[in-house]
């Protein structure tokens, strides 16, 4: 079979043993997909974030909450059942956030728990993120402060609330989870030691303290966010499917690694925004594109090329959920080098498994053109009703 378009080759008399085979193959497929479909989310998201600032006797709390995570917590706050959070449901939702934030949120001065104010008015930002801002009044000025953080707890998927708490002693980052609610936080910087940075600048030292759990915990969000992350998942699989060598499978994910890193770093630090509906359609219809390319064209000349700026667009899909784990652009080299390296570990763990499976079916061309008209026609299929799906908003696909 030479360069252009695939040829099917020469007729055979049909087989029904091995055309049933072909079939149930290919409905074993399509199952597995749709169950898997049903058990992943294309961005799930387990995260919230806290940001907190000492003034005097004030502390200043900054809430930045996953609203479908609101929803399975206080499912009253959804008062229309679509399992989305609309701007009008955001406001009214003010009254329950608050009696929520009253039991698991908890700011203490030397042990005595400061009185919180009343709740800002919640406001959804890009469907995707609840702000909320809240103030406690200590009675007098803290030389420890204590967090007690239980937002989201009873969150089976295990939610993590990144934590960065700046005082006039020092900027700390936490992420307070299952097992971990509770910090003591320093208020009062040691004689001679330098005063914490503020908001805005470069932290202190004393921020080093919290970075290896930021670290850990940015890595581990990287590797499930592009193991759980369907369609990214997907487009990996067909890319390492329509290669025949190691040496273009070397090209593409290089190409694929290069790009999404690029536009995953402009994308998180807000130096490029593009609407998270139009990225997610782009990102259904490079499937759909790949699927067709694999199936039509034998040997793709500009495959690499093309991989770059689907590339491109993938980036701006793990960007927003970068930035729903709470990245701070004034602190984001970790967490951001973190996640980035956590994408590229899943993504090697990925490809690896499967070059095996490849060696086996490219012994016998016959299989080997099978197995790639079947995965391509069933994630191809997927890829253009997640396009239809996303592009009109119809919400009728559960990812």
């Amino acid at each position: 079979m030479s360069g252009g378009v695939r040829s099917p080759g020469r007729a055979t008399p049909a087989r029904p043993t091995r055309d049933r085979l072909r079939r149930a193959a290919a409905v074993l497929v399509a199952c597995a997909a749709c169950w898997l479909t049903g058990r992943a989310q294309a961005h799930p998201v387990g995260f919230s974030s806290l940001y907190a600032e000492l003034e005097d006797t004030t502390v200043s709390v900054s809430l930045d909450l996953h609203p479908l995570t609101l929803i399975d917590v206080l499912p009253g706050v959804d008062t229309d059942q679509d399992r989305r959070l609309s701007e009008g449901e955001a406001t009214a939702s003010r009254s329950a956030l608050e009696s929520y934030l009253d039991r698991t949120l908890v700011v203490r001065s030397d042990g005595t728990p400061c009185s919180a104010a009343p709740l800002e008015a919640p406001r959804l930002v890009g469907g995707e993120r609840l702000l909320a801002r809240r103030r406690f009044a200590c009675a007098k000025r803290p030389a420890v402060l204590g967090w007690e953080v239980r937002i989201f707890q009873e969150d089976e998927g295990g939610h993590q609330v990144m934590g960065r708490i700046r005082t006039p002693a020092t900027y700390d980052q936490f992420v307070f989870q299952g097992g971990q609610e509770l910090r003591d936080v320093p208020a009062v910087a040691r004689p001679g030691a330098p005063p914490a940075a503020v908001s805005g600048s470069t932290p202190a030292p004393a921020a080093q303290r919290g970075r290896g759990e930021v670290f850990v915990s940015f890595l581990g969000s990287g590797v499930e966010h592009i193991l759980l992350g369907f369609d990214h998942v997907l487009f990996v699989v067909l890319l390492v499917f329509g290669v025949r060598s190691l040496r273009e499978l070397v090209k593409v994910i290089t190409a694929f690694t290069l790009a999404h890193s690029v536009t995953l770093a402009l994308g998180a630090l807000d130096l490029v925004r593009v609407p998270s509906r139009w990225v997610e359609s782009a990102i259904a219809l490079s499937i759909a594109w790949l699927a067709v390319e694999n199936v039509l064209v034998a040997a793709p000349r500009h495959r690499a090329k093309l991989t770059f700026a689907f590339g491109l667009i993938h980036g701006l899909g793990l960007s927003a959920a970068l930035r729903e784990l709470g990245l701070d652009a004034t602190d984001a080299t970790v967490p951001l080098v973190a996640f980035n390296l956590g994408v590229e570990a899943g993504q090697l763990a990925l490809v690896a498994p499967l070059q095996p499976l490849l060696a086996w079916l490219r012994r016998e061309p016959r299989r080997d053109r099978w197995s790639l008209l079947v995965s391509s026609g069933v994630v191809g299929s997927l890829g253009v009703l997640w396009f239809v799906d996303r592009a009109f908003d119809l919400g009728l696909m559960p990812f």
